[in-house]
């Protein structure tokens, strides 16, 4: 064609074709190939005739790489994601939901490491969220971190107290109740039971053993703990 041999229309033609792949990349769903193509679009041109479009659309694209990761439980990959949208694309129509998603992949996330047992990490990407709540000035999130984050220093003493690990168990369950000062009467009432069966168990065990005196020690300290909850479970 004759406008191919006009040198002047070589850069813009070619700047189309890019911007127009990474359409077709996004029409078809093909979230990564669009995001990388839109973004190949914007450090080659990046005062383009598509820039804006292609800003936008290389956030919608991100978005959606970010929803199919935690669908996937890629719940470090998609955290990492939502930092990249909220500073880099705080300007497009994404934000948003970008927002929005945060709690999701913070509580998915460290739900998903509790019921695997892996409570310290658990107890890290609870706490994380929490900070992020409070600096983000989200209280509410924050609190929702609050609390899971004393059901896992919970359900880690619970694990410890599985395996005997008596001090270690007593330790998590005053862990649970300091990071959550305001608990619900009955979340209170089971970190006092498992600190009571802490005490119950010990005790049991420094019998077969013959430390009668320390044996008597444990029990007395759970028996002084049931006074506390004001129940008379054993």
């Amino acid at each position: 064609p004759v406008f191919m041999e006009d040198p002047s229309l070589v850069g813009p033609v070619k700047e189309c074709e890019v911007y127009m792949q990474a359409v077709s990349n996004e029409e078809q769903m093909l979230w990564r190939e669009a995001y990388d193509t839109y973004q190949d679009y914007l450090t080659t041109y990046p005062n383009g005739s598509h820039a804006k479009q292609s800003h936008q659309h290389s956030g919608i694209s991100l978005m959606r790489i970010t929803e199919q990761q935690f669908e996937l439980k890629q719940f470090e990959a998609a955290l990492s994601n939502l930092k990249l949208i909220t500073s880099s694309y705080h300007d497009t129509s994404v934000i948003t939901a970008a927002w929005e998603f945060y709690p999701q992949v913070y509580m998915s996330w460290g739900s998903e490491l509790r019921e695997g047992g892996d409570f310290e990490q658990a107890v890290q990407i609870f706490s994380d969220y929490k900070v992020w709540g409070e600096t983000n000035q989200k209280p509410e999130w924050a609190a929702d971190a609050t609390r899971e984050l004393a059901q896992s220093y919970l359900q880690w003493g619970l694990a410890l107290l599985s395996q005997k690990e008596f001090e270690l168990a007593l330790a998590k369950f005053d862990l649970a109740l300091s990071a959550d000062k305001h608990s619900q009467t009955n979340f209170l009432e089971d970190v006092k039971s498992g600190q009571r069966q802490v005490y119950i168990e010990w005790g049991n065990e420094l019998m077969e053993s013959a430390q009668f005196s320390s044996a008597i020690e444990k029990f007395e300290r759970g028996v002084a703990l049931l006074g506390e909850n004001g129940d008379d479970t054993t």
